[in-house]
């Protein structure tokens, strides 16, 4: 890359701290129409795999779009369970987003299927016809805390390559793979398991093969390095892709009613 081309990049890129994305995010959602729960989860998901080196600004663009065109009875009259069955003798929750974004309802399914796995131990889920189901790994750390290990695997759209991941809750423990995957209706698929049901080792055998072939390892240092590196030099995102965020974020800022100023307390 010459001079010019690396000068003519910089211009194209805002470099922002993991806070201000954060809160640009959370304000482009609810503009979006997501829920205040969804939009904060999302936000966190989408920010914690940027810290820790997964690059998925990228897949911003794409999730923008899937989101402004997403239809309206989507919003106001489905329920989020519609897009979930659960097959109890496979002991797997199959979730079909239809092509749409994962993001509005994604928190809700991963905490349906944490409870589902509090209940009958180790279920898979399945993740299908999800354009962004990557984002959504993001959110599993939460599930390290609770005593939730976690094998899967994520995919891109379109790309012939996938990331293997385990989260290992006994030892606060997350490690990535790129391995070669053909492109699939199945977006994002996972094996959850309570610490106290099993080994983990049991519950991430069927993507040991996968494993053994990855063509990368990105391990919980790597993984550790990263975080910090981006937390202490910023984020970097297309100007174009940040002025988008912020114009679906005025969406939010509308004139407080009587009700809303009679509710926000004292001025003093």
């Amino acid at each position: 890359m010459t001079g010019a081309s690396r000068s003519l990049r910089r211009k194209r890129l805002v470099k922002v701290s993991a806070n201000e994305l954060q809160a640009q995010l959370s304000k482009a959602f609810l503009g979006l129409g997501l829920s205040t729960a969804a939009a904060a989860d999302s936000s966190d998901m989408i920010c914690w795999l940027e810290l820790h080196g997964f690059d998925v600004i990228p897949l911003l663009p794409q999730t923008l779009a899937l989101l402004t065109t997403r239809d309206q009875n989507d919003q106001s009259d489905t329920s989020p369970l519609s897009y979930l069955h659960w097959q109890p003798e496979e002991k797997t929750l199959v979730c079909d987003a239809r092509g749409s974004s994962t993001l509005p309802y994604s928190n809700l399914w991963l905490e349906y299927a944490r409870s589902l796995s509090a209940q009958h131990g180790a279920i898979t889920v399945d993740v299908r016809k999800a354009p962004d189901a990557f984002l959504a790994a993001g959110y599993l750390a939460k599930f390290v805390s609770a005593g939730i290990n976690i094998c899967g695997y994520a995919q891109r759209p379109n790309e012939s390559t996938a990331m293997v991941f385990k989260f290992d809750a006994s030892k606060a423990v997350t490690e990535a793979w790129s391995v070669a995957r053909p492109p699939s209706e199945s977006t994002l698929q996972l094996v959850l398991s309570p610490v106290d049901q099993g080994s983990f080792d049991k519950v991430c055998e069927e993507f040991a093969v996968q494993i053994a072939a990855a063509t990368r390892h990105n391990t919980s240092e790597d993984l550790l390095k990263s975080y910090d590196e981006h937390l202490s030099s910023g984020i970097e995102i297309s100007r174009e892709l940040w002025e988008a965020l912020k114009h679906h974020g005025t969406a939010t800022l509308v004139e407080a009613d009587e009700q809303s100023r009679f509710g926000a307390g004292p001025s003093d």
